[in-house]
Parts: structure tokens; C-alpha cells; sequence
């Protein structure tokens, strides 16, 4: 991503799928005055995110089903997430509705990510693949579903994931 796209001081962002919050803490100093919000479905994981980011409004909810209205954010961020959702594309539609601004997806480059997996001895009964993920792409397939909800800023694949900067079309 380049610096100049991210948001600016002040800005409304939401974590969705924050988990513990690390995005939350890793990205904090890069927008000082930001309003950090955060959501999870897992209510350990927003006790987590409440305790290690306090400045953050984090709440229990789904990525398919956001309680925000429209437009609400300078910048959504979906982390390695969008593998354990039933529906992806639902919730690419309700991120898009609720941003207004930039939009950074991640996920599991396959069959990258399995192999990784394989290399370092996890998942062996799977062959590398993380039994919780729903969905497994290949960074075209993943491109080609985000580029039906979004224009693709930029799309990046740090070793083993694909990361996109997508804005509404």
C-alpha cells in the first residue's frame, strides 16, 4: 500500500474480524487521531481486542451483518477472514456498504499457504490446509470475486497471502 492512499489523521476505521486486535495494535501509530472500531464474532476474541486496544470501540458482529450505517468508514480492514465466512461475497457487499473509503482485504494465497503449512508440519492430516477455512483461492480466483464489488487499488502477495486495496466501483 502506498502511504500517500492511506487515510489521514481523524479517520473512522474499522477492523472487522479483528480477533485479538494485532491489527488494531500494529497499525495505531501510523494514524494518530484515528476512531478505531472493531468487531469479532468470538466473544473471547473482543474481550482480547478490548483489553489490548482501549482507545478501540469493538463489539460483537458479523462481517455479513455490520451494525453501522452506510459510508460510516475512511477505511475497512478484513484480515484473514473472508476464508472462515459462509458467504465471501455477502460479506464484500456489507464492507463495501459501509466504507467510503478504502477497503484492504487479505487471505490465504492456495496453494501457497497449504504448502507453507506443509513445510512447517502443521496441518499434516489436511495436507496443509487449515480445517477451520470454509474457502481456499488462488490469488486470480480471490481477485476476480473482490472485482466484483470493488476496483483493485493495488493487490500485493507477500509469501504465502493476497492483500487488496480495493475502493467501491
Amino acid at each position: 500500500m502506498c502511504a500517500a492512499r492511506w487515510p489521514g489523521p481523524g479517520a473512522a476505521v474499522l477492523d472487522v474480524g479483528c480477533g485479538e486486535g494485532f491489527a488494531l495494535v500494529g497499525l495505531h501509530d501510523s494514524l494518530p487521531g484515528a476512531r478505531w472500531h472493531a468487531v469479532d464474532l468470538s466473544p473471547d476474541a473482543v474481550r482480547g481486542a478490548r483489553f489490548g486496544h482501549p482507545d478501540a470501540a469493538v463489539g460483537r458482529a458479523s462481517g455479513q451483518h455490520l451494525p453501522f450505517s452506510s459510508g460510516a468508514f475512511d477505511a475497512v480492514l478484513c484480515l484473514e477472514v473472508l476464508e472462515h465466512v459462509p458467504v465471501p461475497l455477502q460479506a464484500l457487499v456489507e464492507l463495501a456498504r459501509v466504507a467510503r473509503g478504502f477497503v484492504v482485504l487479505s487471505v490465504p494465497n492456495q496453494p501457497l499457504f497449504a504448502l507453507a503449512n506443509l513445510l512447517r508440519g502443521r496441518n499434516l492430516s489436511f495436507w496443509g490446509e487449515d480445517p477451520e477455512h470454509l474457502h481456499a483461492w488462488w490469488s486470480y480466483q480471490f481477485l476476480q470475486m473482490v472485482g466484483q464489488v470493488f476496483d483493485l487499488e493495488d493487490v500485493r502477495h507477500p509469501f504465502p497471502w493476497t492483500v487488496v486495496v480495493g475502493r467501491q466501483k
